[in-house]
């Protein structure tokens, strides 16, 4: 499949690498509206550097465009794509604001081309064995959730500090435990959050009530003192799994397997190969649902929804009340 980026900062390159060196795959273009790094970095891989959209689009063999530009930007360069007829793998968030995301679906329905969407939280092999121990019954039915993700805050003058642009720290930052989460338990009912932003900092902790009676937690953190850490932990009716980036077992499972409730046994699962990149796993698992016309495992239509629910989040903030998803007399049940 003949592949092209869109943007050239850190995940464009890093997605660029990753196409350059798959079997089944071709890089055919790089397009960046300033040639500062991008050209020497696009002849460094061999292909070619475009200042020019349209002209990588009118490329008559590309065939997918990879969307590795700020948030504010997916919306109108990926309406752009579809208009050529080329398929989209857009990064996370897929946009803002629900309707910006949900005029960016429609626009490729109309095209006929598909969009996917960078939830590459699906792809890490910790969480992908967690889906798999919940499905298969492990932990019996989840009744809360409670995760965390924190990292450097980003640079003062780049677009991400502008919430603006990037949405700040739920929608860039928390929105992949939106995403995971709602996964595992289905449609969001209500949401309650709380944030604060300092100079250098910003904090946000959402609670989401879901239909099936299930809570979450979810906290996230930019202006954490070290790179990055993340931890989930799921909680089932028989049983507890637990997922810590800064541990050397990336996912334990606690089972309480029978007779006292007060007992339970720690069983570790085996740890993911590291060579197993999560986010060259998201791109060949997007390219095969285009050969073979599969549904993928994050849609389109989740993306939106994420971001349905991180909307309600920093509506929250803003009004200091709980935001629902759901009619009146729900509403009133909730109190």
């Amino acid at each position: 499949m003949k592949i092209a980026i869109v943007g050239c900062g850190t995940m464009g390159q890093t997605f660029a690498r990753i196409v350059g060196a798959m079997p089944n795959a071709e890089l055919v273009g790089i397009y960046n509206h300033s040639p500062h790094t991008a050209k020497a970095f696009a002849e460094s891989l061999g292909t070619k550097w475009y200042s020019s959209y349209d002209e990588l689009l009118a490329t008559k063999q590309l065939e997918l465009v990879i969307i590795t530009l700020p948030t504010y930007l997916h919306k109108a360069y990926t309406i752009r794509a579809a208009a050529y007829g080329k398929h989209i793998i857009c990064e996370k968030p897929i946009a803002l604001n629900p309707k910006d995301a949900e005029e960016m679906l429609h626009a490729c329905d109309r095209a006929g081309v598909r969009l996917f969407v960078g939830h590459v939280l699906r792809f890490f092999p910790e969480y992908m064995h967690a889906r798999k121990q919940i499905t298969e019954g492990a932990i019996g039915t989840i009744g809360i959730v409670r995760a965390k993700r924190a990292s450097l805050h980003p640079p003062a003058n780049s677009w991400f500090a502008d919430s603006g642009k990037s949405g700040g720290v739920i929608f860039d930052l928390m929105i992949h435990e939106i995403d995971f989460i709602r996964s595992l338990l289905g449609e969001v009912r209500s949401v309650y959050a709380a944030g604060k932003r300092a100079a250098g900092f910003e904090y946000a902790a959402v609670t989401m009530r879901f239909e099936n009676g299930a809570i979450a937690n979810a906290e996230a953190v930019w202006g954490h003192p070290a790179s990055f850490h993340s931890k989930l932990d799921i909680f089932g009716t028989d049983g507890v799994l637990r997922c810590d980036s800064q541990s050397s077992r990336p996912l334990v499972l606690h089972r309480s397997d029978s007779g006292s409730a007060a007992e339970a046994e720690g069983v570790v699962l085996p740890e993911a190969p590291s060579r197993q990149d999560p986010f060259a796993l998201e791109i060949e698992h997007f390219i095969d649902c285009i050969r073979n016309r599969k549904e993928p495992v994050v849609t389109a239509a989740d993306a939106c929804e994420a971001v349905a629910v991180a909307r309600m989040a920093s509506e929250s903030i803003e009004t200091g009340k709980p935001v629902y998803k759901t009619h009146e007399a729900d509403r009133r049940a909730d109190g």
